[in-house]
């Protein structure tokens, strides 16, 4: 009878086990349409005079309307990332966040020094499929390349 009841002990294990396997792999996959294709692209380069404060942090954020000064910048951005020196950022709006927006690019020294650019980006539409196209050509809007200097302090 030992012998029997052992047997029956191992196969809820097993069971448990596989429901788990199966559960994680339907729950890593991520949903159809929740993310929104990238809108805004591109790269932020530290200008030669903060190079030399290293290491530095870069940092992008999507922002509604028009450009406004680094000092009024809402306090939540539409979407936002950091990233790595050579390393593009992807910013992606939501259907009702409207069609303009601006960019804030900021660099942080290893001083704990915050320099900013601000960027306007063209309208934009959502175009086919859902992408986004700047509302003037109908064509997706080129990677941009944001040059930070000491110019504009954040």
């Amino acid at each position: 009878m030992r012998r029997l009841l052992s047997k029956f002990t191992f196969v809820p294990t097993l069971l448990i086990l596989a429901g788990f396997v199966v559960a994680v792999i339907l729950l890593s996959k991520p949903l159809k349409g929740e993310e929104s294709p990238a809108a805004v692209t591109g790269l932020i380069r530290a200008g030669a005079d903060l190079t030399r404060d290293t290491p530095l942090v870069y940092y992008a954020a999507l922002n509604p309307g028009r450009a406004r000064p680094p000092g009024q910048a809402p306090e939540f951005p539409i979407d936002d990332a950091q990233t790595d020196a050579g390393e593009m950022f992807e910013l992606a709006p939501e259907p009702g966040d409207g069609t303009r927006f601006w960019i804030l690019a900021r660099v942080e020294t290893a001083k704990i020094e915050r320099w900013c650019k601000v960027v306007d980006v063209p309208p934009l539409r959502r175009g086919e499929g859902g992408t986004w196209v700047e509302a003037a050509t109908g064509k997706p809007l080129a990677p941009l390349e944001i040059t930070v200097d000491r110019s504009t302090p954040c």
